[in-house]
């Protein structure tokens, strides 16, 4: 009996050793070996270690830059500060410095002596509430007045509040943590971010997230007790990244002088809600994207941050021009095809946007009038299957902006953020009523279920200018290096399927020039320049209750000039109210005045 017990001791003694043992080669693993490069996200201890009695101030969060096609900085600008940091004794004497000091920033100097020797964390000084911004001449003269705790310093002013140049499609920085664990694990662990380090969230800050990351921050740190006092003798340390082609840089295909000329339009106008997006002609590279509401800054999770050149909406009669190329290539009808609009179509509830009707017309006619019987009664005839082959062909219902398989280790990759595709019926739409002619009338005014993207039906002019080729939008040109050197080129791609011919897309030209000649765009006849579009209204809420006041979507697509064009044009102003002039067009035509003088 005895003997047992002697041999459970001994066994029991082997195992507290053995776990003990692990335990020490565990510790001496982590404090002697591992110190630099902890468990598999490689982890540096005792820069962790260091951190804890460390307090910084983030003066450039070692993001990358956002640029317009010239290189100009459209994320923020980088500006001279001063710079408080705590003391580990107050300041006493210096009062020669300190007086040069409180003139420079015009308060007085017991104010600047009272708030640095209170002063428990560092922070960029402000006055009156505001931060103070200082020249660079005045930063090197508060530099070398030598006090201690002060310094005059550049910073990165990354989206002011005066910043609104292409604000939803450049999108906005936030906190997400559960991003952050799930999507960079390995730069959490490495303490390149931490949980509450502000990532891309909306935009091409989300999209390109993984490129404008960088390296890390630059900061100004000091060390502090367990009390959190600053401790004598160790200083202000400026730590900085060393590597000279860190951040990247995202160069984009924008003109930020159209951009923002866009943007006072919009404003000009009076446009609460809406869109206007320019595309290259030749290459379908964005020029311009902006929408309206302006974003709440400071709420990013407010509806006004939707870029609403990604949403879909009801086209009206914009759809007009897809249905028109599939009555064309398909051999129902040429421009001198007559018909007859009488304001009603016999036997159903069908009618004409004017009650009197066209009376007899040829198409092309028809189409500059945008008549509602001649559309209708051609999507009868074309069918479902035939309309939504021909929007397919047209580019109305994939992915417009640029995407690929993969970019680098992003896959699949799109620039664009939370593009939308268009659709010409619902999905849940019974087959049975996409091939009733009730439906289909309705359809082939772009009304019931069509629902198409600003990006889209610009990208559609785009595509008809350039005889029936069809691009990806662009938004981003390149990433650089910050030496300027090329990190990755986004190459010009087609778009996927085919497209129409070159004859249809040359009648179309002359279809859509026809409708500012003489058509329901011959506003624009009295301008010193010639362009060609296609309007559209669309009813929002077209079973709208009654007493409930009635809505349109105003649209205009088109292109300028009318020879060798140059910009495809899509404007949409939604929500406006029923009977009102088509304020799409007003917008196009203050664009084109702008484009005009800048061509000449």
């Amino acid at each position: 009996m005895e003997t047992v017990r002697f041999r459970r001791k001994i066994w029991m003694l082997l195992l507290f050793t053995g776990c003990l043992g692990a335990l020490f080669f565990r510790l001496a693993y982590v404090q002697l070996i591992g110190t630099e490069s902890f468990s598999q996200h490689k982890i540096n201890l005792i820069k962790q270690a260091v951190g804890q009695r460390q307090q910084q101030l983030v003066l450039h969060s070692g993001r990358g830059e956002i640029t317009d096609r010239t290189g100009k900085v459209l994320t923020g600008e980088t500006v001279y500060v001063v710079v408080l940091f705590p003391l580990s004794q107050k300041i006493t004497g210096l009062d020669n410095q300190l007086k040069t000091m409180a003139t420079l920033l015009q308060v007085p100097v017991e104010e600047l002596r009272a708030e640095l020797n209170d002063l428990r964390e560092p922070k960029v000084y402000k006055k009156n509430g505001q931060t103070m911004y200082i020249t660079e001449q005045q930063a090197e003269t508060i530099n070398q007045l030598n006090i201690p705790g002060i310094l005059g310093l550049p910073y990165e002013l990354r989206y002011p509040p005066d910043q609104r140049t292409a604000s939803h499609l450049l999108g906005y920085l936030g906190e997400n943590t559960e991003l952050i664990r799930k999507e960079f694990a390995d730069e959490l662990a490495q303490g390149r971010l931490t949980e509450t380090s502000k990532v891309g969230i909306s935009g091409l800050e989300r999209t390109f997230q993984p490129f404008l990351a960088g390296i890390g921050p630059t900061t100004l740190a000091y060390y502090v007790d367990g009390r959190g006092f600053p401790l004598q003798g160790l200083g202000i340390k400026y730590i900085a990244q060393d590597n000279p082609f860190y951040p990247l840089v995202v160069e984009t295909t924008i003109d930020s002088g159209l951009q923002h000329h866009v943007e006072q339009v919009l404003d000009n106008r009076g446009i609460q809600q809406g869109t206007v997006v320019i595309l290259d002609t030749e290459t379908s590279e964005i020029l311009a994207m902006a929408s309206r509401p302006h974003v709440v800054r400071h709420d990013p999770g407010h509806p006004s941050w939707q870029n609403k050149a990604l949403k879909r909406y009801t086209p009206g009669s914009v759809f007009k021009i897809a249905v028109a190329a599939a009555a064309l290539e398909e051999g129902l009808t040429t421009l001198e095809s007559r018909y007859e609009c009488n304001g009603m179509l016999k036997g159903t509830p069908f009618h004409c946007w004017k009650k009197e009707g066209h009376g007899s017309l040829t198409f092309a006619q028809a189409f500059y009038q945008s008549c509602n019987i001649v559309f209708g009664q051609l999507a009868v005839e074309l069918g479902a299957d035939t309309l939504e082959r021909y929007a397919r062909k047209m580019g109305l219902l994939d992915f417009n902006g640029w995407h690929a398989d993969a970019v680098y280790h992003l896959s699949p990759f799109q620039q664009l953020d939370r593009e939308e595709q268009g659709q010409v019926f619902a999905p849940d739409r019974p087959e049975h009523e996409k091939n009733d002619d009730r439906y289909l009338l309705r359809t082939g005014i772009g009304q019931l279920d069509v629902q198409l993207t600003p990006l889209a039906v610009a990208n559609m002019i785009a595509t008809i200018t350039r005889g029936g080729m069809k691009y990806q939008a662009k938004a981003v040109n390149r990433i650089t290096y910050q030496t300027g050197g090329a990190f990755y080129h986004f190459d010009q791609q087609t778009m996927n399927g085919p497209s129409i011919s070159p004859y249809t897309a040359y009648q179309l030209q002359r279809l859509l020039a026809g409708v500012v000649k003489e058509g329901t765009a011959q506003l624009l006849n009295d301008k010193p320049w010639q362009a060609a579009g296609k309007t559209g209204t669309a009813q929002v809420n077209p079973n709208a209750v009654e007493n409930a006041t009635p809505l349109n979507h105003h649209w205009f697509a088109g292109y300028y000039p009318v020879q060798n064009p140059r910009y495809a044009i899509a404007v949409l102003a939604l929500n406006q109210p029923e009977n009102t002039s088509n304020l799409a067009l007003s917008v196009f035509a203050d664009v084109v005045d702008w484009l005009d003088k800048q061509n000449k």
